[in-house]
């Protein structure tokens, strides 16, 4: 079929798509590879012609059963990688939407992000116009989890939640979960608590096991080290990588949550009672808050002379207080010369 010019086109595309499909009938894991392992070579002069879908069809049977067999995730991506996409895209956008979001999930399996971002965004502009909405539904958990791999943990915790409704009711809870620990992780400020207070007024995430972690830190309140013992448990390996300073993301996560916490209790404080409040150093307490302060996710100011932190919150809120009182003071005594100059007239 493959080496016999004589046989015209059509039929031997045929005759090789009924041979790629009959490859996933042989009940030998190891005879099926090593048959489609063959084929794919044998017929890769002509495989982006010819053997086009015959090619697909060998290498998804391929694929699957080193995912499976092996659990090879980034070997079994590969089987799939030297595909046209683009031709299959705009062949049948479902079709090319569905493999391209294969590889993506492959990869993302094996930790590898920078591949698995290349074929989420190849599939970004036909996403909204296939007409099976399972693809759009993976193409949103696929975006969620690569901005969790690459520790973007705000953006991945909003990707998370919107995946949540469109995922089926048994799935709903899991995908929350995801979002939930995104957002514990999330850098602490505005942007996270805005998260926070649509996690935590979401009636669903009343049965998470981190409820009650959502629930203090979307109040403000201090973590204690076994409240932060029982979010571990629900990381991923990814998660649990450590910076410069030898601290995991977590850790981090919990000491900037607590520093903000903090802002809300104290006016002020020394660094070394800080680092105490925070189970750190006085000097890291204040590189710290130098930091959260120098990005604006905390209001405040630092006096290095005494080694003092101002926070600058709760003077705002009775400003704002004030101000509010005195504007409308001035509209009932506004009011009132009005009412006093009519009488008069």
């Amino acid at each position: 079929i493959v080496s016999d010019s004589s046989i015209p086109t059509i039929v031997s595309r045929q005759a090789m798509e009924t041979y790629a499909n009959e490859i996933s009938t042989i009940e030998d894991a190891k005879l099926r590879m090593k048959i489609a392992e063959e084929t794919i070579d044998l017929i890769r002069p002509l495989a982006n012609s010819t053997f086009f879908d015959a090619n697909i069809t060998i290498r998804k049977q391929l694929s699957r059963d080193i995912r499976e067999i092996d659990q090879d995730f980034v070997k079994a991506a590969q089987q799939l990688t030297p595909i046209e996409f683009d031709a299959v895209l705009q062949n049948d956008s479902n079709a090319g939407v569905a493999l391209c979001l294969e590889v993506a999930q492959l990869y993302l399996g094996a930790g590898e992000s920078a591949y698995a971002e290349t074929y989420v965004n190849k599939v970004s502009h036909y996403v909204d116009e296939v007409s099976d909405k399972n693809l759009q539904v993976m193409h949103s958990f696929c975006f969620a989890t690569l901005s969790d791999l690459k520790r973007d943990f705000l953006t991945a915790a909003r990707r998370y939640y919107k995946t949540s409704h469109l995922v089926i009711e048994a799935e709903q809870l899991s995908v929350l979960n995801n979002a939930a620990v995104c957002a514990i992780l999330a850098k602490a400020g505005p942007d996270r608590s805005r998260v926070l207070a649509t996690l935590f007024k979401d009636e669903r995430c009343t049965h998470l096991e981190l409820f009650s972690a959502l629930e203090k830190m979307f109040l403000g309140r201090i973590l204690r080290p076994h409240e932060v013992k029982a979010i571990e448990k629900h990381l991923k390996e990814h998660h649990k990588a450590t910076d410069a300073q030898g601290k995991t993301t977590l850790e981090s996560s919990i000491i900037e949550h607590n520093l903000l916490a903090a802002s809300k209790i104290y006016n002020n404080i020394t660094f070394d009672e800080l680092g105490t409040l925070l189970r750190i150093s006085a000097a890291e307490a204040e590189k710290i808050a130098s930091k959260m302060i120098s990005e604006e996710r905390m209001p405040g100011s630092i006096d290095q002379i005494d080694n003092i932190i101002y926070f600058e919150s709760g003077a705002e809120n009775l400003q704002i207080w004030d101000s509010t009182i005195r504007s409308t003071l001035q509209s009932i005594s506004s009011v009132t010369d009005s009412i006093l100059k009519a009488q008069n007239v």
